[in-house]
């Protein structure tokens, strides 16, 4: 029988089933991975086309038929898996093996004819020391080895009765020695009961990944609104993020680096990772008041006592100077310490250019990170990491027009004194005759000391960052001087966390810890209205502007000049604990609970003056307003209950229910300084006030199933999700603006498909799919925006009803695949091909009924290939993003920001763009020594 058929009558049964019945699935599995190893747990990753290619020592093709069983002790009916041990390694004592006692027999194998599918390691111990002698050895960089399944380090238990696994274990053979620390531990990934999809060092290769944002390429859940080097970017996650500006604003995705809760002093580059793991759902019993939505949590590849090593790629573009360079050179010290530094950069220019300044927009990313692994005991680990980022963008790109049309006759017209230009969906010039710049600056040290207790295991992560933005943004985009926006801030963030967690393996096991954060935030926003504004108020009784109608521009002759000064300091202490109890063989408890004391307040002070050419050090400021403060303290509890259940040793389902937390804000609201025209009516400005968000709770249910096949090399893994979030924070959207505030009630609930592994020799997919329901509550209203059947006008007055809208960034349905083949073409070289689509439906990017912030429906391709070395010591590849040159703006908004002020007669609405919104092209290089 061929292994096309092989195929067919076993995959495709197998995922069916999953999906329709827990029974049929468990004989499935059964029957499929008899007396194998036991898988371990959980979601979407990149396997290797490598792996099931590659050709397995003779000794273990000999050995294939043979499985190691475990005597398990009398009251558990654990497994324990055979590693390995890589053929460079030394040996390892019998107190740091994993102690097994097996026994070959012969198994009725439905894949004893398509070996070559995966290179199985062999049963008995001395079949396995014999293969492991073609296997790659274990090394930091995930991309070093031959496989592109994510690892890293192991150093836990595998079953009751199993000694501690050697800490340096080989990379993972298939997808049931993928190890995740979903739960502040290290464990399968087939074995956790949580939606978790993992993205390694190879998969982001495949599909250029090397910013935060573009993880939505491989996690159908996750969505990113913006462009490279704005610090505005939003992720989402199943349609939940934070859309607030305040510098209290916790974030619905909680963003951890190397243990470190980042918060609001990110890191957006990657370079030199070892994995990515994303997980879905309220987080709050473990990772705490920012994981409302979700956790993003990267591993970056350790130090390697064992050998020096040294990495480069390039991603060279070939349209508007881009290029992606990343490095890093391993050194050993000792035989128990090592030394690593990386570094990164991201550069493009000329993607916008401006008419009326003449220049070229520029965007760069410089990044480095330094880590230091010791270990003077073979009880006690110390990892002290140190990163550095620095950004600079000119012509910040959300600031494009893309419609200009009169309102009356729909005729698209040219931009008053901007060379002519009529913006389109495919516009990249820019009008703006101010700069618009932002500079931020990120760094900052962590130090983690892991000490093992006997059996147990005590981690302490201390880490101190600084995140500095100085920005300027003309934010009318236009020739005139109407409004300009200056904001500075520097954002100083402390955190300390302590852990203990239990051994793996006992019927019960534990973590249990406590966390503190600091922040302080000092923060400068300058309003400048400019004299262009001022007129268009003396005008706007009538459909006209001086300076965006008939070209006669105040330029800089005269503005108002608003200072603010508002200062926010956070606090926040946290005790938490989770367990799992095996109740029965193959049936667990989880419960888990977390308080949370929050401590949030600003105080800030307003300023009006007067800037006129005329007068170049202009006049003296004055306050607008006593000093105002606000603060808010909260007390909250989460919680997390749930059952896991083995159905077979390829299968495990899990049933949770999670009450999260997202802390409050204390938003301060600028002051408007001019007064608008209502027809003859005079309305003056509101003054600045600063006013309290209050804390989101998320209420969680969530059930899946995750199943491997065929001795582990395909997973597949199905969920379902349903939550409701009280008092959600979102923001009121105005021609002006956002004002955050609180929905009373969100609800969002779905399904999530995820498939992934190797079908056939050289061949690894990874798939998934997304269905997700986020709408507005019923009876949800916010301001009209756009003209239509409930919206006769657009005056902050007229409201509607956007109950039951999809909400924003969301789409409602998305599906991904990412299938990768490589085949030799000699002994020395191999070839591949690969491609990955992204479809989803409408994402509106603004809370109203507004077509003009609205994507349509759409798929966007991308494609790889080339040539590598048969050990993967270099790599050539020529790649394309959006080969079918579709519109694929990361950002709409509508109305632009002051039409009605400075365009009135004008329909106007915006976009942000990135080299992905066009066709693009480009050849990347890599090489290990």
């Amino acid at each position: 029988m061929s292994i096309a058929t092989h195929v067919r009558a076993l995959l495709v049964p197998g995922c069916l089933s999953l999906i329709t019945a827990i029974s049929t699935a468990s004989a499935i599995a059964q029957e499929a991975q008899s007396a194998t190893t036991e898988p371990a747990a959980e979601s979407a990753i990149a396997p290797s086309a490598e792996n099931s290619a590659a050709t397995p020592a003779p000794e273990a093709v000999a050995a294939e038929p043979a499985a190691a069983e475990t005597t398990a002790a009398p009251d558990s009916a654990a497994v324990a898996e055979t590693t390995a041990v890589p053929a460079n390694a030394e040996q390892v004592p019998a107190a740091t093996t994993a102690e097994t006692t097996a026994t070959a027999k012969p198994v009725d194998d439905p894949l004893a004819g398509i070996e070559e599918l995966s290179a199985q390691p062999a049963a008995t111990d001395a079949a396995a020391t014999d293969a492991t002698a073609a296997a790659p050895a274990a090394s930091g960089d995930a991309s070093q080895t031959s496989e592109l399944l994510p690892t890293i380090p192991v150093n836990h238990q595998e079953e009751k009765k199993v000694v501690k696994v050697e800490k340096e274990e080989a990379a993972p053979q298939n997808i049931d020695e993928i190890v995740v620390t979903a739960q502040k531990r290290e464990e399968r990934l087939q074995k956790v009961p949580i939606a978790v999809t993992v993205v390694n060092s190879e998969q982001m290769s495949r599909q250029n990944i090397s910013q935060i944002s573009n993880l939505s390429r491989a996690v159908p859940a996750v969505e990113a609104s913006g462009e490279d080097g704005n610090p505005d970017t939003r992720i989402s996650i199943r349609g939940i993020s934070t859309n607030s500006f305040s510098v209290t604003a916790e974030q619905a995705v909680s963003y951890v680096a190397d243990g470190v809760v980042l918060g609001k002093a990110p890191s957006v580059s990657l370079f030199d990772i070892a994995q990515i793991e994303v997980l879905r759902g309220p987080q709050g019993t473990l990772f705490g008041k920012n994981a409302s939505a979700g956790v993003i949590s990267v591993t970056t590849n350790k130090p390697d006592p064992s050998k020096f090593e040294a990495f480069g790629r390039a991603e060279l573009g070939a349209k508007y100077d881009t290029r992606v360079v990343h490095g890093m050179v391993n050194i050993p010290i000792t035989d128990d310490s090592a030394f690593r530094i990386s570094v990164g950069q991201s550069y493009q220019s000329g993607l916008i250019h401006n008419a009326v300044r003449g220049n070229d927009s520029v965007l760069k990313i410089d990044g480095g990170r330094a880590r230091f692994l010791w270990e003077p005991t073979p009880d006690l680990t110390i990892n002290i990491i140190g990163d550095y980022e620095k950004q600079h963008v000119n012509e910040q790109l959300y600031i494009l027009f893309n419609r200009y049309v009169k309102s009356d006759t729909g005729e698209p017209t040219a931009i008053p004194g901007c060379n002519g230009t009529i913006p389109s969906m495919s516009n990249r010039i820019s009008c703006n005759n101010n700069p618009t710049v932002n500079d931020a600056t990120t760094y900052g040290a962590s130090a983690q000391i892991d000490w093992q207790i006997g059996d147990y295991t005590l981690t302490s992560i201390t880490s101190a960052r600084r995140y500095k933005q100085d920005g300027f943004i003309d934010v009318d985009g236009l020739p005139g001087n109407y409004y300009d926006n200056g904001n500075k801030f520097d954002n100083s963030v402390y955190t300390q966390e302590v852990r203990l967690a239990s051994p793996v393996g006992e019927d019960l096991e534990y973590v249990v810890g406590g966390f503190w954060s600091k922040s302080h935030v000092p923060n400068f926003l300058t309003q400048v209205i400019g004299a262009d504004a001022l007129t268009s108020i003396i005008d706007g009784t009538i459909p006209v502007s001086l300076c965006g109608t008939l070209g006669i521009c105040a330029n800089g002759l005269v503005a108002l000049n608003n200072p603010n000064q508002y200062i926010a300091d956070l606090k926040s202490y946290a005790v938490f604990g989770q367990a799992t109890y095996r109740v029965l063989d193959d049936l667990k408890l989880i419960a888990g609970a977390r308080w949370t004391r929050d401590d949030v307040q600003m105080t800030s002070t307003s300023y009006l003056g007067v800037v006129t050419s005329l007068l170049p050090l202009g006049s003296p400021l004055m306050p607008l307003n006593e000093p105002l403060a606000g603060q808010s303290k909260v007390n909250n509890i989460s919680w997390k209950l749930g059952l896991q259940y083995d159905i077979s040793k390829s299968s495990m389902a899990y049933l949770t229910a999670s009450h999260g937390y997202k802390g409050p804000q204390v938003v301060f609201n600028p002051p408007g300084i001019i007064p608008t025209l209502d027809g003859l009516e005079v309305k003056l400005p509101a003054p600045a006030s600063i006013s309290i968000v209050k804390p989101e709770y998320p209420m969680d249910y969530e059930a899946g199933i995750k199943s491997t096949f065929f001795g582990g090399i395909i997973a597949t893994n199905i969920n379902v999700f349903h939550t409701t979030i009280k008092d959600f924070q979102s923001s009121v959207f105005t021609a002006a603006g956002q004002t955050p505030n609180n929905i009373s009630q969100v609800v969002t609930k779905g399904i999530e498909l995820d498939m992934f592994g190797f079908l056939a020799k050289g061949l690894v997919v990874n798939s998934g799919i997304l269905y997700n329901k986020v709408t507005f509550p019923a009876g949800y209203m916010t301001t009209c925006t756009q003209v239509g059947p409930e919206c006769p006008d657009t005056d902050a007055e007229t409201l509607q009803d956007i109950g039951g809208k999809q909400m924003t960034y969301a789409p409602r349905f998305k599906f991904l695949l990412a299938p990768e083949y490589e085949f030799g073409v000699s002994d020395r070289v191999s070839m591949f091909v690969g491609a990955d689509v992204v479809y989803r439906t409408s994402i509106s990017f603004v809370p109203s009924d507004d077509s003009r912030a609205t994507t349509p429906d759409r798929a966007i391709l991308g494609g790889r290939i080339g040539v590598r070395g048969a050990d993967r010591n270099w790599e050539i590849a020529i790649f394309g993003r959006n080969l079918t040159n579709k519109p694929n703006s990361p950002f709409l908004f509508a109305p632009y920001l002051l039409g009605t002020l400075s365009s009135p007669g004008i329909d106007t609405s915006g976009q942000a763009l990135s080299t992905e919104s066009f066709r693009f092209i480009g050849m990347s290089l890599e090489a290990r020594f």
